[in-house]
């Protein structure tokens, strides 16, 4: 029932990776809050609803919990390319907020929007640390 999503993560690990390196001159991939049939990773519409690096890492969120559910270490060694991929990206960014802590790049949200147009507001810790958290340990 899941394969169609994870099919779609491995796909967008790929195309991501190119808009990684260009928008970001990072490592990894990323995919931002809308794709299509081509697999599209970019800004999509305008800055206040597109601006939204997080999208990949929290559809990877699917791989890992399927890991865990059904403790399939064969699942895991296939996808662990697309969490670490995606691991990579977020970390490719990261801009240090004080002397311990330290935080993805920046991204708009609608959903936190008082004028309606959207706000900057950076990191992501749960997001970034949901998908990320568990790479290193692998």
């Amino acid at each position: 029932m899941h394969q169609p999503l994870f099919s779609m993560l491995e796909d967008l690990s790929v195309t991501g990776a190119k808009t990684a390196r260009e928008m970001y001159g990072c490592g990894g991939w990323v995919a931002h809050h809308n794709t299509d049939l081509w697999r599209i990773c970019g800004v999509v519409d305008f800055a206040a609803a597109g601006m939204w690096p997080s999208g990949g890492a929290w559809l990877a969120q699917h791989l890992w919990q399927h890991y865990l559910f059904t403790a399939d270490k064969d699942f895991l060694k296939a996808y662990y390319p697309v969490l670490k991929g995606t691991a990579r990206c977020l970390f490719g960014f990261p801009r240090r907020t004080s002397f311990l802590q330290v935080v993805g790049g920046g991204s708009f949200s609608v959903a936190r929007a008082r004028s309606g147009h959207g706000r900057l507001h950076h990191g992501q810790p749960n997001r970034v640390r949901c998908p990320t958290q568990h790479i290193a340990g692998f």
